[in-house]
């Protein structure tokens, strides 16, 4: 129901506000180390296979630090596809009061993420109970922030998952998917796939004719 989205999730029952969602699969989201990232961003350089598997982490990832360098985090199950609800629109996740990517780049929104910036402590200094606690603080969070019915989508906040140092770049992609503009990440990894096995599927049958010939 997300246009120019990929895959989605959707609620089999109805479900309250406050409820913890697929909390028995958050503590097993794979955890990619700044080292492991690392070695991956750097393998693009050399080996094209890697390429998917670093789009797998960086689309269905969500972009934290751990020990104050780059990691991700990956859910384990089909919360990995919940797509974004634009404009404010979304039924699980954290809040951001009224900020959605449509007024993001306004003065008042602006002033509130300062704030936000100013209170998250998680961000201001090393929290050595941060990084003991950090897969399931980072993982095991999930809300519905308001009541849902059988059949609806399940949609979060991609804005609350926006890295502190990359927020303007990564709501503008964000806004531009909402306004249909662009396509998502993963839409745009799958449909290059698409057309490079196309492509690759007739190259070998144009091969076959000429061998036949």
């Amino acid at each position: 129901t997300v246009p120019n989205a990929g895959k989605g999730v959707f609620f089999k029952n109805d479900a309250k506000a406050g409820a913890y969602l697929a909390l028995e699969e958050g503590g097993h989201s794979m955890l990619v180390m700044p080292h492991v990232w690392a070695t991956i961003s750097e393998m693009l350089e050399y080996f094209d296979e890697w390429e998917a598997l670093y789009n797998y982490i960086e689309g269905y990832g969500v972009e934290e630090e751990f020990f104050g360098w780059e990691s991700w985090f990956v859910d384990p199950g089909i919360t990995t596809f919940i797509n974004h609800g634009c404009n404010g629109t979304y039924n699980v996740g954290w809040e951001t009061g009224n900020m959605t990517e449509l007024n993001f780049f306004t003065d008042d929104m602006k002033k509130l993420r300062l704030r936000l910036g100013d209170n998250d402590t998680f961000d201001e200094f090393y929290n050595a109970f941060a990084d003991r606690n950090f897969i399931p603080r980072g993982t095991t969070s999930d809300q519905l922030v308001r009541d849902v019915k059988a059949g609806e989508e399940v949609t979060t906040n991609y804005l609350a998952f926006t890295g502190s140092h990359w927020w303007e770049a990564e709501a503008e992609l964000i806004r531009k998917q909402c306004l249909q503009q662009i396509k998502g990440v993963v839409s745009q990894w799958e449909e290059w796939e698409e057309k490079t096995d196309r492509g690759d599927k007739e190259k070998t049958t144009e091969e076959d004719s000429k061998d036949e010939l």
